[in-house]
């Protein structure tokens, strides 16, 4: 958590670096997240066995920066955590048949509202980031690796300042092919996966404070 509250300073540092016209006619949102997550897993590159995680609860937080320049175009830094299992065919993770694990998605990207008006309440919109994913499993090292999302939701404006968001959003994450993960010192590795990428998908739902 310590690794993710650095990067998140740091992508929120360079935002306001490389943006700083945007950021000085911009609106801001804040946006606290709760959702639903489903699929992902990998393939046992030693025996082909699937190894899934568990559907879950999620939780996180959208912070988004208007581009006044552009009408309905957004910039966000996007956050979610997730605490589920991840389970195997048979006996896999030292004498369990299952293993708790932690998602963690920091994302940059931005969201649009194609037909965005004054007048309209109800708006359509794309979204998309680039980021990073942190894996933290009970047993063997955390993994850090790239990621990615897209998605597409509504968002209902109920007043000037307040609105609720409604999305759904793909993460996948790069795995370059196989190789082993969640390895401890001395140990042998946990899993050897096999597969490019892992993929999750997202429900998500949130009240949208613009201020």
């Amino acid at each position: 958590m310590r690794l993710l509250t650095m990067l998140a300073a740091a992508l929120c540092g360079l935002t306001f670096l490389v943006l700083p016209g945007i950021a000085a006619a911009a609106d801001y949102e804040v946006t606290p997240l709760i959702g639903y997550a489903f699929g992902g897993g990998f393939e046992n590159a030693e025996n082909g066995d699937s190894l899934d995680l568990g559907d879950g609860g999620n939780f996180g937080l959208i912070l988004g920066m208007a581009d006044k320049t552009r009408s309905g175009a957004f910039y966000e830094l996007f956050y979610s955590h997730q605490e589920t299992h991840l389970n195997g065919d048979g006996v896999v993770f030292a004498g369990e048949p299952r293993m708790d694990i932690k998602i963690d998605y920091l994302h940059l990207g931005g969201f649009y509202y194609p037909t965005a008006t004054e007048q309209q309440r109800l708006l359509p919109f794309v979204s998309g980031g680039l980021g990073l994913t942190y894996l933290s499993p009970e047993q063997g090292d955390s993994e850090t690796r790239f990621s990615l999302s897209l998605g597409g939701g509504l968002r209902l404006q109920l007043s000037e300042h307040l609105g609720l968001r409604l999305e759904g959003r793909g993460f996948g994450t790069l795995f370059n092919g196989s190789g082993s993960v969640f390895c401890e010192s001395g140990n042998a590795c946990r899993i050897q996966v096999k597969g490019d990428l892992f993929w999750q998908f997202n429900l998500l739902a949130g009240v949208v404070v613009s201020f």
